[in-house]
C-alpha cells in the first residue's frame, strides 16, 4: 500500500493511463480523476499507519515469544488480512469522497 500511494503521488497518473486508481466514477473525466487519485493517495497514508503498527507488532511479538512454524504462519495470515481490509477500506473511502464530490455524470455537486 505504501508503496503504490507513493508512486501515485510522486508521479500522478494523467487521465487514462495504466497506472492510478481505476473505478467507473474516476475515469469520468479529468476532474473526477484527479479527485480519485488524490483521495486514494491520502487515505493510504492515513491507514498506513496502523497497517505498519500492526506489522511491526507481530514481529515484533513473534521474536519475543518465540513462535513455533505454524503459529507464525497465523501470525504472518492474520496481519496480511488486517493489512487487506486497511485497503479495502481506503478503497471504500476513496468511493464515498467522490460520491460526495460528484454526481453519477461526473460533474461536482
Amino acid at each position: 500500500m505504501l508503496v503504490v500511494a507513493s508512486v501515485i503521488k510522486r508521479f500522478p497518473p494523467r487521465f487514462g493511463e495504466l497506472m492510478g486508481y481505476h473505478t467507473s466514477i474516476a475515469k469520468m473525466n479529468e476532474l473526477t480523476w484527479n479527485t480519485a487519485q488524490w483521495l486514494y493517495v491520502r487515505y493510504c497514508f492515513i491507514l498506513i499507519i496502523p497497517a505498519t503498527i500492526i506489522g511491526a507488532a507481530g514481529g515484533i511479538i513473534g521474536i519475543v515469544i518465540n513462535f513455533d512454524e505454524d503459529t507464525g504462519a497465523l501470525v504472518c495470515a492474520g496481519i496480511n488480512i488486517a493489512q487487506a481490509i486497511l485497503h479495502v477500506a481506503a478503497i471504500i473511502l476513496t468511493e464515498a469522497g467522490l460520491h460526495k464530490r460528484f454526481d453519477s455524470n461526473g460533474n461536482p455537486k
